[in-house]
């Protein structure tokens, strides 16, 4: 379906897992990129059907035009943080690259290595918050909450590091120290 989309001069590539890279001409503007975006849109959202069960997908594109020179490397690397970008805030949609995805970014990388570390050196615990019944006063159960403590002895909580426990690595190692300690205080 996407080859078909595409002339002889977009090149086209799976990236890995369900990641796929068009290359537009040398010279593309942002309107050339957009139209190729709808032509693949439009077809990754043809119907299809599995076991009589009809399935729609929809794609979710970052794409980077620049008439800065630049590497492959950083070409991919730009359009990819677009992508990731708009999938956490309006999935199935195209965004350009922007200078202000950077800040995100680096905030999110600083919150990962930060929870990396934590969970390194052991600083990574679970907090336990009563559930009480309303009615009774009684406590009914507890809640597990991820805590971490910084080289400084600050206590954070996950908002304090939301960035990285949206990264879908980080987070399955999070979730897996938290299970880890919910069992053994229990």
């Amino acid at each position: 379906r996407l080859i078909r989309c595409t002339d002889d001069e977009v090149i086209a590539a799976r990236w890995g897992g369900d990641e796929f890279v068009f290359i537009a001409p040398l010279g593309a503007t942002k309107a050339d990129v957009e139209a190729l975006w709808y032509k693949l849109s439009e077809a990754v959202q043809e119907p299809f059907y599995i076991s009589g069960r009809k399935l729609v997908l929809h794609a979710t594109g970052g794409a980077e035009v620049s008439a800065e020179a630049m590497g492959g490397r950083e070409l991919v690397r730009r359009a990819d943080l677009a992508m990731y970008d708009v999938k956490k805030r309006n999935s199935g949609t195209l965004q350009f690259y922007g200078s202000d995805l950077e800040k995100s970014n680096k905030e999110k990388h600083e919150a990962i290595a930060q929870v990396r570390e934590a969970i390194d050196a052991g600083r990574l615990y679970s907090g336990y918050q009563p559930i009480v019944d309303l009615l009774t006063d009684e406590v009914i159960g507890l809640e597990a909450l991820m805590r971490l403590r910084t080289r400084n002895g600050n206590e954070l909580t996950a908002s304090n590091v939301m960035p990285a426990i949206l990264d879908p690595h980080i987070s399955r190692e999070i979730g897996e120290e938290v299970v880890r300690f919910i069992c053994s205080d229990f």
